[in-house]
């Protein structure tokens, strides 16, 4: 029987690993922010679970296009998929009723039992006869020259009080403090400017802070034990990206980020679900920062 946990979770451990010895995130961007997969059907982006595996795939075999779609939908648009041609399981959640033998609640859930399931898709690179859109106002690169107002504002709704000055970034949850540096003292890798890593780490610690406020409210303890630690990390590494996909910021890796990926690899591969639950938190993050009149 098809484990669409344990095949998403394979996928994504294998392009953590990808690489001479020298692991890499997907959700971080070496050059151009990293943007969200599209169904090229229907023109929606993919989230939460689906994004990060479909990032894993396009890095691990090297696909450009950002466009994905079932074999379906390839032919209602008049592509074809090439022959040998590998799918990709994006994930779908249903409603288990009572008495089903798969009905089981998982430790972090509230609510009514869920499952997950799998919908196959192929990459833009693997069919012919398709030719994407051409990129409209929305879809083209924000440039770093200036500030990034998106990231200013979206900030700036989370509520969270941001001085600067202090020489490391980090943030305060119980009393809403993010602290940054000067944006002229951020350096990146690959000379990455200071905008673009100034932004990056802005969004990065207001996830952090509001994984770290909540983390009492959710079971995330109950989920992770003792690793619980490393994976509010993976948490909010993968909240960052969302955000910093949406936004059109470069993603860039922070000093600090290698020393948790042993972990973070260790615990996946033992736990085939883990990263559908640390998906559902990250998505949770940014859906609260969106609703900061909704937090507590």
């Amino acid at each position: 029987m098809f484990d669409v946990y344990r095949a998403v979770t394979d996928r994504i451990v294998l392009a953590i690993e990808a690489g001479d010895k020298v692991f890499v995130m997907r959700w971080h961007s070496h050059g151009a922010p990293l943007r969200r997969p599209l169904n090229a059907a229907t023109g929606f982006p993919y989230g939460g679970i689906s994004q990060i595996v479909l990032w894993a795939e396009a890095q691990v075999s090297r696909f450009g296009p950002r466009n994905w779609a079932t074999l379906r939908q390839w032919q209602r648009l008049g592509a074809s998929v090439r022959k040998c041609e590998r799918p990709t399981p994006t994930v779908y959640y249903t409603t288990l009723h009572a008495g089903d033998p798969d009905a089981r609640l998982e430790n972090d859930e509230r609510g009514p039992p869920m499952v997950a399931r799998a919908t196959w898709v192929f990459n833009a690179r693997q069919v012919e006869g398709w030719a994407p859109r051409r990129a409209s106002g929305s879809d083209r690169t924000v440039t770093c020259a200036g500030p990034l107002v998106s990231a200013e504002a979206f900030v700036a709704a989370a509520e969270a009080d941001v001085p600067f000055g202090p020489e490391f970034p980090g943030c305060w949850p119980s009393e809403d403090v993010i602290e940054m540096p000067d944006r002229s003292l951020h350096v990146g890798p690959s000379g990455r400017s200071p905008t673009e890593v100034h932004y990056a780490t802005l969004l990065y610690e207001t996830v952090r802070r509001t994984v770290a406020r909540h983390r009492a409210n959710n079971g995330f303890g109950e989920r992770f034990g003792g690793d619980a630690d490393a994976m509010e990390a993976l948490v909010t590494e993968l909240g960052a990206a969302f955000l910093c996909s949406a936004l059109s910021v470069a993603n860039v890796p922070r000093p600090g980020h290698a020393a948790h990926v042993a972990s973070w690899l260790k615990f996946l591969k033992g736990d085939h679900r883990a990263i559908f639950s640390i998906a559902r938190y990250a998505s949770s993050a940014v859906e609260c920062l969106t609703k900061p009149s909704a937090s507590p």
